[in-house]
This record gives structure tokens, C-alpha cells and sequence, in this order.
């Protein structure tokens, strides 16, 4: 019986020193998302919008709604703040022809496929760790490949086109929303930030200039998500 008492007395002991030493334990700190963070190197994003052609003959055709246009970009890192930033994208649309001599709209339906490229620099107004809103502008040289087809007909005419995009935007720092799922992407997909953001771009697609040509200079409105990797 002695011994008995002997080891329960033990267990009691072992027991209040475990719990004493469980309240004692500082809690756990928050989780670092910068522990293991990469350095950036560069970007990629895709965003959609609306894009609304300046030549009035455009507007005729295809209304004034806009085009429904798709873009993507990649960039790599020159400084933290510079990129060198390219894109491509499409977008298609159609409206119906208008008679030379009445100014009428007629049966005739048009289709109109557009297909940019560009390059150029961006800068990012980004200066602290996990800013939570970063603006930025952008300048690129661009070069598009267009289509117009003419349903009824069957004719198509095609061309190429020199110009140049003026962006400017503001991207939104999605990491915080979700601390650990932005860990993880970083852990596992070499990802340091991702955002939402917007973008303006104005466009001057007239081969600078040029009399008797298609001028499908724009202006685009657009939404997208972007990461930084």
C-alpha cells in the first residue's frame, strides 16, 4: 500500500508540474510572412475591360459600348521600382457596315479582330514593405495586327500598325486579407504579393501619324489581378 501511495503521489506531482509549465508558456507569436521570402524579380498579370476606340468611322460600325479586350503582361525587375513590362492581348467586336451615300446603317455585318504587343518601362510608386495601395505609370512601344471581315460580302482587309500606350494605375495588396494562404503561395509557388488593381491606357495606333491609314488609337478600361514573384 505504501508503494501505491508512493507513485500516486508521484503522478500527482509529474501532472501539476506539466499544467503549471502549459500556463506558463508564452503563446505562440504571429506568423512571418517574410521568413522565407524571395527576392522579386519580376511579374505577371492578366486584366479585361472595355476599350473605346477615338476614330469616328470605328464608332459608326461598332457602336459606342466598346470592344471587349483581354490582356496580358509579363515583366522583369530593373531597380525595385522600374519594370520592364511586356503585354499582348485581343479583343473582338462587331457592328453592321454604313452606305457611302446615305449614311445609313445596312444589312452588311462587320467583324473586327484586334491584336496588340507592346514593351516598355513601368514604374511602381512602391517604397515600404506590404504597402497596401501602389500607384504606377507606364510608357510602351507598341505594334498591332488587325482584321476587319465583312460576313455577307466575304471580303476581309488586314494590317499591321506602329504606336505607342501611356498607362497609369493603382494596384491593391491582397496579402493581407489572407495571411496564411499568402504564405503558403509564397512557400510553395515562389510568389511574394499578389493584388487587384486598375488600369487606364491611352493608345496612339496610327503608325505616328500617318495620313490614309486605319488609326485604332484607344482608350481601355480595365480590372485585373497581378503577382509578384
Amino acid at each position: 500500500m505504501k508503494q501505491l501511495a508512493v507513485a500516486a503521489c508521484v503522478l500527482v506531482l509529474l501532472l501539476g508540474g506539466g499544467i503549471a509549465l502549459a500556463q506558463e508558456a508564452p503563446p505562440r507569436p504571429p506568423q512571418d510572412l517574410h521568413w522565407n521570402e524571395s527576392p522579386i524579380w519580376g511579374s505577371w498579370g492578366f486584366n479585361a475591360g472595355l476599350m473605346f476606340f477615338n476614330s469616328q468611322q470605328f464608332r459608326e460600325i461598332y457602336g459606342n459600348r466598346g470592344m471587349v479586350f483581354y490582356n496580358m503582361n509579363a515583366g522583369l525587375k530593373l531597380v525595385y521600382q522600374l519594370e520592364v513590362l511586356g503585354s499582348i492581348g485581343y479583343g473582338f467586336s462587331e457592328g453592321r457596315g454604313i452606305a457611302p451615300e446615305s449614311g445609313q446603317k445596312t444589312d452588311e455585318w462587320y467583324k473586327l479582330h484586334y491584336a496588340p504587343a507592346s514593351l516598355g518601362l513601368t514604374y511602381r510608386f512602391g517604397y515600404v514593405l506590404d504597402q497596401p495601395v501602389v500607384p504606377y505609370l507606364g510608357v510602351q512601344g507598341a505594334f498591332a495586327y488587325w482584321m476587319e471581315e465583312r460576313e455577307h460580302s466575304g471580303t476581309k482587309r488586314r494590317g499591321y500598325l506602329y504606336g505607342m500606350f501611356g498607362t497609369a494605375g493603382v494596384m491593391f495588396l491582397l496579402d493581407k486579407l489572407e495571411p496564411r494562404a499568402a504564405g503558403e503561395l509564397e512557400s510553395s509557388w515562389g510568389i511574394n504579393h499578389s493584388y487587384f488593381y486598375y488600369e487606364y491606357r491611352y493608345s496612339y495606333m496610327d503608325d505616328f501619324g500617318k495620313k490614309d491609314i486605319i488609326d485604332l488609337s484607344s482608350q481601355f478600361h480595365s480590372f485585373g489581378i497581378a503577382f509578384e514573384f
